[in-house]
Parts: C-alpha cells; sequence; structure tokens
C-alpha cells in the first residue's frame, strides 16, 4: 500500500480531500484550493519509491509550456502549483471528469460514428496543438484523455505528460537520447 500524501500541500493553500486513483508511479486526490474554494486534482509521485521517476517535473513543465503558448489552450489540464512536500513532489491542477477509457467501458465499447468522429477530431487537435510547441507526449492511450466536468464535460483533455519531451528546439529537431533507439 502506498504512503498517504500530506493533508495539506502549498503551505497551507491546497487541503487535500479524498483518493481519486492511483498509476505506476503516483497517486491523484481531490482537492480543494481554501482560498477560492475551487476543486482541484493534485498528483503526487513518491519520490522516495524504487526507480522513481520524477515524471510530475516533467508533466508541470509541459502544462506551463501549453499555458505560456495560450492560456486558453482547450483540452488541457490549468496546472495551480507544483513543489515538493516531504517525500512527495506535487502538483495540484484542474480537476477532470471520466477518461475516455471508462466512458468506452460504460457504451459497451460501442461508439457512433458521429460521437467517433467528435472524439477524433479533439484528440488531433491536441495532438497538432501539442507538435506545434515542438513537444511529444510519448503515451497515447484511451486512460490518457479525459472529459471535463460542468459545462466542459464534452471537452477531450489530453493528461499525462510525464514521458513527454520536446523533439524540436532552437529551430532544429532535438538529437534522440543516447537510449532511445536510432531511426526505424
Amino acid at each position: 500500500m502506498p504512503p498517504k500524501p500530506p493533508k495539506e500541500i502549498g503551505n497551507g493553500r491546497f487541503e487535500v480531500q479524498k483518493a481519486l486513483g492511483a498509476g505506476c508511479f503516483g497517486q491523484v486526490w481531490k482537492g480543494i484550493e481554501k482560498s477560492s474554494g475551487e476543486t482541484v486534482a493534485i498528483k503526487f509521485e513518491d519520490n522516495q519509491a524504487k526507480g522513481a521517476p520524477n515524471q510530475l517535473k516533467t508533466e508541470y513543465d509541459t502544462l506551463r509550456i501549453i499555458s505560456a503558448a495560450n492560456e486558453n489552450a482547450q483540452g488541457f489540464s490549468k496546472p495551480f502549483w507544483f513543489g515538493v512536500e516531504g517525500r512527495f513532489s506535487c502538483l495540484a491542477m484542474e480537476l477532470l471528469g471520466r477518461s475516455l477509457e471508462d466512458r468506452m467501458q460504460q457504451c459497451g465499447k460501442k461508439l457512433t460514428p458521429q460521437s467517433c468522429v467528435l472524439i477524433i477530431d479533439q484528440i488531433l487537435r491536441r495532438l497538432e496543438f501539442l507538435h506545434s510547441l515542438g513537444l511529444i507526449h510519448r503515451d497515447i492511450k484511451p486512460e490518457n484523455f479525459m472529459f471535463g466536468v460542468g459545462r466542459k464535460v464534452h471537452v477531450l483533455y489530453l493528461i499525462d505528460f510525464g514521458l513527454g519531451r520536446r523533439y524540436w528546439r532552437d529551430k532544429q529537431h532535438a538529437p534522440p537520447r543516447p537510449s532511445e533507439p536510432q531511426g526505424f
């Protein structure tokens, strides 16, 4: 069982409320920003875990690049705060709804052609915008697309940028990392 995160983060700015889910390298909790009362998602990554990859910092940096390029970029969660609390890296961000995978399971993996077209259109728009910033995601799957909440329930968000990286830097293709395979 993973260690429980702190009850507050960001010098008391955010209160951690209840667990929403967990992945390979972290946990997601529902929280609240105390001053505004806004509900947020808070991701925790245990820095003391074996092979802790520090993916949360990469995700935060990517979301900041996206926000800097277009403050109102549709389909990307807004990052509110990043920091380290005890043994955890923490990222407070916009709370989202169900994943595309959950929605597909809910409808028996049968979508209408119209729904497929609308979903694919949003997926392509998210990827095109990401690539226009010289970024690649590197973990595209239905679990990494989530629908918004409230009036944004029909907006599909691309999430989980922990494996992402820049492929274009200083007007040229970024060199591959030594551990990455060359060519196809």
